[in-house]
């Protein structure tokens, strides 16, 4: 029998599974997401998933998994704070952070509180300038005390971030190695480890947000992994990256920020592969489960990316116009909106007499009410299915049916008597709102980055993806609307597609001139053999994914991407390296495509100097379906 690959991804409301042999056959099923314990959902789901294909769990090749739990995490700010070791005179970065806020003309917003209190924020007397020379010698003074302070407050784990470690990390490996030495269960996160290149508060940030998250997800990884292993399973466990790619379980446990947007990401990877599949060069992304509705654009068939985005606000994006909203995490990402409205979203009436949707939801337990699991609020879902969008006979995942008149009870008192209305009109209203909700994320990947929101296509998947998607699509002006096969499970499907990736990013700083390229050219070498060199390694670590027998040579991209700006600039653009070398040559067509990207991005483009401000370098390999047994 061919081994099988099984991919779940788990969403607020359901766990989506899909299982694959080698001959590409598919199977999909959707199970009941278990918060507080989402790997229980998950084995649940592939248990089932097994027996569906009677298959034992022995004859898994690897699993793949992509997660909400972070991301909740930092949400619900249900993890334990972390502490924050950091260079004298810069305990409140994390407070100060940029100038930067979502709602301009707002003068009620505030900042999110930080992930670390101040009370465990602590300062070493150290200073590396900005050339790497030691201007001041590191001092461990105090910290032995401070750390134990903080471990007595029940601090798990710490972050250590310092000044320009970015261009000379030796002081924050001798602080990291100081934590580890005096408290070795304390999981340590180090800026440089996460982040190497120039910014403070971004590093620091991203830092922390690790720090944050590692109790948690190494936790829930680690109950994964025992639980397969009780299955009987004896395969590798592969976890989605934001950014679109495959890292081993363990290298997740330890860098959990690389997984914030990693089910949204795999269902991009999935509708550009729709869309290459369509024909449909430029589209938009649109996944809507029972908590969110995310989208993406995908431009030449392929998904943008960022390399900045916030966690932990209503609306997350990472777009260069939204930010501020929450924690800053300075990785690569697939450039993407979300915002809380999904088939779960509460339906209320305000004070004021207006409808609202979101972003409060139903979530898995009790869902929607007319699931008949307690749930007492109306919701997206029981709108739709008032309207007749949904089979009363076969809405649930298990295939069971739905109590419309409990929907039409919540639906009745929660919306139609307050509005006067009838049930089927109050229904309709739920859905129009929500609509209204989901096309802000529609536009701030298109219309408020410059795009013709009409000349593209919406790729509509998730569980209620389809529903909205016609009504959706008229809201905003979009022509053509496509739902895929297996629309419900689809970003389960992309994890599939996926390829095990690894990036890094150093920081430039240099103007392209005849006498740097030679310098820019020399790091893009040696970063690019570093990273096909430590993808390898990693691979060869990995029996599932290394080459099989007959094996198809070597088959790792390196890709590379450059930060450019003009000098002086806040912001840069992403740009392309063409092949994996830069030289005079593509120092002149970078810079002449940077003028054009600007003119495009900005409305106005000089023929000034250019600045590379950082290199980043990514490899990727595709996953083998482990061939024939």
């Amino acid at each position: 029998m061919s081994a099988l690959r099984i991919a779940a991804d788990v969403g607020g409301t359901f766990t989506d599974v899909v299982i694959t042999d080698g001959d590409g056959r598919m199977r999909a099923l959707k199970v009941p997401s278990t918060p507080g314990a989402f790997e229980r959902g998950v084995l649940h789901g592939l248990t089932e998933a097994l027996a569906g294909a009677g298959a034992e769990a022995g004859s898994l090749h690897h699993v793949l998994h992509a997660t909400t739990a972070g991301t909740n995490a930092v949400l619900e700010r249900s993890g334990s704070p972390p502490a924050l070791v950091t260079t004298g005179g810069f305990r409140d970065v994390l407070e100060i952070g940029r100038l930067r806020t979502p709602t301009i003309y707002d003068l009620g917003w505030t900042k999110p509180a930080p992930l670390v209190p101040r009370y465990l924020r602590f300062e070493v007397a150290e200073r590396i300038g900005a050339d790497g020379s030691v201007v001041t010698p590191l001092s461990f003074e105090g910290l032995g005390d401070a750390l134990e302070a903080a471990v007595a407050a029940g601090v798990r784990a710490v972050a250590v971030s310092l000044l320009n470690a970015h261009i000379n990390p030796a002081h924050e490996h001798a602080v990291a190695a100081f934590v580890r030495e005096r408290y070795p269960d304390l999981l340590v996160t180090t800026g440089t480890g996460v982040v190497r290149e120039i910014g403070e508060y971004e590093r620091t940030s991203t830092a922390v947000v690790n720090a944050y998250l590692r109790p948690v997800i190494s936790a829930y990884l680690g109950r994964l992994a025992s639980g397969l292993v009780a299955l009987g399973a004896d395969a590798p466990v592969m976890v989605m990256q934001s950014s679109g790619g495959m890292m081993p379980v363990a290298s997740a446990a330890e860098l959990p920020v690389h997984l914030l947007e990693s089910g949204p990401a795999a269902g991009v990877l999935a509708a550009a592969g729709v869309a290459r599949a369509t024909g449909d060069r430029r589209a938009i992304s649109f996944d809507m489960g029972g908590t969110t509705a995310k989208a993406s654009l995908i431009e030449d068939f392929a998904p943008l990316y960022a390399n900045e985005f916030s966690v932990g606000s209503e609306l997350s994006a990472a777009s260069r116009l939204i930010r501020g909203a929450g924690y800053a995490v300075r990785l690569p990402v697939i450039d993407l909106a979300e915002v809380g409205a999904g088939g779960g979203s509460i339906a209320r009436v305000d004070v004021g007499g207006a409808l609202r949707v979101g972003p409060e939801s139903a979530g898995a337990m009790p869902g929607p009410a007319c699931y008949g699991r307690g749930g007492a609020a109306a919701t997206v879902t029981d709108a739709n299915l008032i309207l007749g969008y949904l089979s009363e006979q076969h809405l649930l995942a298990s295939g069971a049916g739905a109590d419309l008149a409990r929907a039409e009870e919540v639906v009745g008192r929660d919306v139609a008597g307050p509005l006067g209305l009838s049930a089927v009109d109050a229904a309709l209203a739920v859905h129009r709102v929500a609509d209204q909700q989901m096309a802000r994320v529609l536009r701030a990947v298109s219309t408020e980055r410059g795009r013709m929101i009409g000349d593209y296509t919406l790729v509509a998947f998730g569980g209620s993806g389809g529903l909205h998607a016609a009504s959706l699509a008229e809201a905003v002006g979009i022509a053509r609307v496509v739902v895929p096969p297996l629309a419900g499970v689809l970003s389960a499907v992309g994890l599939l597609q996926a390829p095990v990736e690894l990036s890094v990013t150093e920081t430039v700083g240099l103007e392209v001139t005849d006498d740097s390229v030679p310098t820019i050219a020399a790091l893009v070498d040696r970063l690019a053999a570093e990273q096909r060199s430590e993808l390898d390694r990693i691979v060869k670590t990995v029996p599932a994914l290394d080459e099989p027998a007959g094996g198809r040579g070597d088959e790792t991209e390196v890709v590379v991407d450059l930060d450019v700006r003009y000098p002086g600039e806040a912001s840069e653009l992403t740009l392309a390296l063409p092949g994996t070398t830069f030289d005079a040559a593509g120092a002149v067509e970078l810079v002449t495509r940077f003028h054009s990207r600007h003119l495009a991005e900005y409305g106005h483009g000089e023929a000034g100097a250019v600045e590379v401000v950082r290199v980043r370098v990514t490899a990727r390999r595709p996953q083998h379906d482990g061939g024939s047994a």
